[in-house]
This record gives structure tokens, sequence and C-alpha cells, in this order.
């Protein structure tokens, strides 16, 4: 019998009595104790500060989920929306006299957020506020796919193991409240450009690193302190506040389960796997950092509720490894969906799609091994009318379904926006010119190694300036407050991983040395030829036969 829980929902328990402390009105807020933290959470891990929220943006009103609806979710998105949430040490309002007495010099992630205006919020509408910023940090992932983004955001919608790598101190809800400067360690160690406010961001266009999260970006009850030992075992360099991230050279995966696998139990689900696999279990046994590149398919995505789709046959198929609602396989997938995470609506059935791609449906889901793109006219979580893209889609060569669009090869789409909310950009479609792309919808489809930074989260109000000098020096192209780069590297196979290089050298070597070898025989036997037929050379008289063995002939008609 296998037993899998998670710690945190071990807070729950002390609802009664944190809701009790906080509803008491005889002692002021500042000397009100804060709440224990949480078992999964080390308390080196514990923000100070309150998660930004502008009054503008937050829900009025938002009906508390249901009972059932709260035990279908996921253990990452049913933490975001259970009252547990309420009570986490992260959103205890901050009594930290540096950061509040030196705000320029240490600022924080959000320094706009107003901690009464969470404090004050039920514990639905801040389960849904938390919940939005998941669902908006993996899309920022999926479309801006930087360094720090697990297997999971990257095999959905497709990847590009081939573009420049984009680290950064500064990644949503990671439970630490002050980025910390990568200058250092980016430019001494890494080989690479900081940039950004404080030189929280890196980019490596010559060497390829892996930036390894010690929990959930977008999830700050998800995070598991210190992983310095870890980052040293496998040969990386830890960064950050609480040394929450890696820095490791080459390509790697970062493999998620929302289970938590005790260690004296005999191994099962990832651990199991990636254990088999000789890689390196960290974070309270909820990732596998593995060298190589692994594709993780799940049937949940952010802000889901309900029964996870079941996909045992497609994986099977695929020589996948199951586990929970999870697929691993190796090499370069792609998951392509007919629906964005947080879209409530009904899915598409996109089989023919799919079968015309020779991918293998599940679900609302489809596989396709390869290198393939799929774009979106609409961002997610921004709901309105859809928009089709029939006409780029065309023009790129892809095919189309709704307000999507599939590619096969090295893409990226370039984005101008982060939600409907925000502005348009006026010269955007200037830029999309310049990186010669197709232009739609706010958005820029560009085909290459191309990787967009941004100093900016997608629910940041903290004011950035713009890249224009470090994106010219890296012959970028920058607009607002992005950089857009592209980088030819050597490609890798998209039917295997980064460790698949090697090999396809043997291959390479052996042919080479075989067609060397064949090329001596038939000059030594075309030698023995005119040695024996001195009259071919006077170009007269006839051309008495030359012995050869079987052998050398068998030989000379493999070649």
């Amino acid at each position: 019998m296998t037993i899998s829980f998670s710690t945190k929902y071990l807070s729950v328990l002390l609802l009664p009595h944190v809701t009790m402390a906080q509803n008491a009105t005889a002692a002021p807020v500042a000397a009100t104790p804060a709440p224990s933290p949480s078992p999964s959470v080390p308390p080196s891990s514990v923000p100070s500060q309150a998660p930004s929220l502008a009054p503008s943006t937050a829900p009025s009103s938002v009906p508390s989920p249901s009972p059932s609806s709260a035990a279908s979710l996921s253990p990452t998105s049913a933490a975001s929306l259970s009252p547990s949430t309420s009570i986490q040490p992260s959103e205890a309002p901050s009594s930290s006299p540096t950061v509040s007495s030196q705000p320029s010099l240490s600022p924080t992630k959000n320094p706009s957020a107003s901690p009464t205006v969470t404090a004050s919020m039920s514990p639905s509408s801040k389960g849904f506020y938390e919940s939005q910023k998941f669902i908006e940090t993996f899309s920022y992932e999926v479309l801006l796919r930087p360094a720090w983004s697990n297997a999971i955001a990257r095999t959905f919608m497709g990847t590009n193991p081939n573009i420049p790598s984009a680290l950064s101190s500064y990644v949503p809800e990671d439970g630490t409240t002050t980025p910390q400067s990568m200058q250092s360690l980016c430019e001494d160690t890494l080989g690479g450009t900081s940039f950004g406010k404080g030189s929280y961001h890196c980019v490596t266009d010559k060497k390829k690193w892996t930036q390894l999260t010690n929990g959930v970006p977008g999830d700050a009850s998800s995070w598991y302190g210190n992983m310095t030992v870890a980052c040293d075992e496998i040969g990386g360099h830890s960064f950050g506040e609480n040394a929450q991230f890696c820095a490791v050279e080459g390509d790697w995966s970062q493999l998620h389960s929302e289970n938590m696998y005790l260690d004296y139990l005999e191994p099962y689900g990832l651990k199991k796997f990636c254990e088999e696999k000789k890689g390196k279990m960290f974070g309270d046994n909820h990732f596998c950092a593995l060298e190589g590149i692994y594709s993780q398919f799940s049937t949940k995505l952010p802000g889901d509720v309900g029964t996870p789709q079941d996909m045992k046959s497609t994986c099977d198929l695929i020589g996948g490894y199951l586990f929970d609602h999870y697929c691993i396989v190796e090499g370069i997938w792609a998951q392509l969906s007919t629906k964005l995470p947080g879209d409530s609506s009904y899915p598409l059935d996109m089989r023919q799609q799919c079968n015309y791609l020779l991918g293998h449906s599940f679900g609302t889901f489809c596989a396709v091994k390869g290198l393939y793109t799929q774009f979106t006219s609409m961002l997610p979580g921004e709901g309105g009318k859809k928009v089709t893209m029939e006409e780029e889609c065309i023009n790129l060569g892809g095919i189309s379904f709704d307000h999507f669009c599939v590619v096969k090869g090295a893409y990226a789409q370039v984005i101008g926006r982060f939600r409907k909310s925000q502005p348009e950009i006026e010269s955007f479609s200037d830029v999309c010119t310049e990186l010669k792309g197709e232009y739609f919808a706010d958005s820029c489809a560009v085909k290459g190694n191309f990787v967009q930074l941004s100093t900016k989260l997608p629910f940041d109000t903290d004011y950035h300036s713009t890249q224009k000098n470090t994106c010219d020096s890296l012959n970028g192209v920058s607009f607002d407050k992005f950089c857009v780069l592209n980088e030819d590297f050597d490609e890798i196979d998209p039917g295997k991983g980064a460790g698949s290089s090697s090999d396809g050298t043997i291959v390479i070597v052996v042919v080479v040395v075989i067609a060397l070898i064949a090329l001596a025989i038939i000059g030594v036997t075309a030698c023995l030829k005119r040695k024996n037929n001195p009259s071919s050379s006077n170009g007269g008289g006839a051309q008495p036969s030359f012995p050869v063995s079987n052998e050398q002939e068998k030989l000379v008609e493999a070649v």
C-alpha cells in the first residue's frame, strides 16, 4: 500500500484559532502574533510581505467554491482556493524595519501592495485572486519560455530548447520579498549579461543554462526553502534570497509531482522514475532534476476543477511513464490543447487536427513528437470574443482551429501585452515587421530560436525601465519593457534528449571510417587492374579480366 499526502494541508486545522485571533479588536494589529508556518513551508522561505494586489484589480464579489469543487482540485490549486490560504504566513503584514525603511535600496517585488486590502478580502475572494496569479504565471512561462519553467510548462503548447536562457531571481510568488542581484553570478560565472532594475535578470546566449526552482512559481504555498545541497550535488550554482534557485549548465528537466514521497516507503510515482533515471529529487520530494530533455504531460491545467482526464492508453502508446495524472516521455514533445489555462468554456474536439499531425489524442489534448509551436490569438484569462487566425495560420504553413494555430518547427509567439486590460503598443506592428514575423491580435509569430525577455511580471505593479541599451548590445529588438533575441544554437534532435548529441557524433565517425576503408579498397583494386593491363593506359588493345576474390566483390558491392 502506498501513502501520499502533503503536509501543507495540516494548516487547515489551525483555521478556527487564527480566525479568532484575526477577529479580535482589543489588541493592535502589530501586536497580534503571526501564525506558525505550515510544515510544508520552511521558516527560511516565509516572506515578510503580502503579495501585490492593486485595488482596481481586486474582484468585488466571487462566489465561494463548493466543497465538492474544492475537493476535486489538485493539491496546488486546492491550496490556493481553500480557506487555509488566509492563514498562510506568506500573507502576514510586513513588520520588517529593513524593508520599510529602505525601499529604494531593497525594493520588494510588489511595493504598491496594500496589506490592508488583502487582509480585508474574504477567503473565497482571496483564493480566487491567488488562483489567478497561478494561472497567469503558468501562461507567462508558456509564452515567454524563461529558463525557470518546469517540464509541464515547457511541454504545453510546444517548446524550443535551442533558445537563449533567461534566468531570474525575480520569480512570481517564490516565498521571498526581495529579489537579489544576479550581476556577479551572471557575468562572472554563467558568462551572460545581466539586465533590468537591480540586475535581477540574466540572459546567456553563448552557453545553455537551466534554472531549477525549489517550488512552483505563482503558488506561494508550494515553496520549500533552501536548495543549496541539492544544487551542489548536480554541479549547479544556487542563488536567490533563500537560495531557492539553482543554475545548472546544459539542458535539464524539472519534473513535478503534487504528491510528497516519504523516504522510508518503497519508491513509486515520480520518485521511482527519478531514481531509475539517476536523477535528483528535491523540494520535499516534489521535484526531480534530470539531465536531458524530458516532456511531462498533464491532463489538468492550472485553474481546472473536476476529475483529471485519463491518458493511460496514450502514455503507453508513446512509451511514456504514467503516474497520477501525468505522463513523462523522453525527448521533445508538445501538448497541444483546445483550451487555455483558466478557460472554463466547453473544450472543442481536435482529433481531426491531431490525426493530421500524426499525433495521439487524449481528452481535449493532443501529444505530438518533435518541435511544434501552438499560437493563440487570445491570451489566457482574457475571455470575450474569440478571434480566429485562419489567414495568418495559412501564411505560416500551419493548421488552424478555433483561435489557435499549430506550426511545425522552431517558432515563438512574441506578445505586446500580458492581458487585454493593458494598453496596446502603438508601434508593435512595426516591431513585428522588423522581426520579419506574422502579425496577429497584438502578437507576432516569428520563426527561429527567439526568446522574449521581460523585466515585468504579468500582475506586477512595480516600475520597470526599458531594456534598449542592453538589448542593442545583444543585437536584439527592444520595445516597451521587452527585448527579443534570436540565437542560432546547435540544434537538438527533437526526437531525443540533450544527451543524444554524443550518440549522433559516434554514428557520423563510424560512417566516415567505413567510407574511407571502402575508398581505399576501390583505389587498390583499380591500381592492380592497371598494373596487369598496361594496354589500358594507352587506350588500345583488349582489356584482360583481373581476378578478384569473392570477399572483395562483396565489399565493393556493399559500398
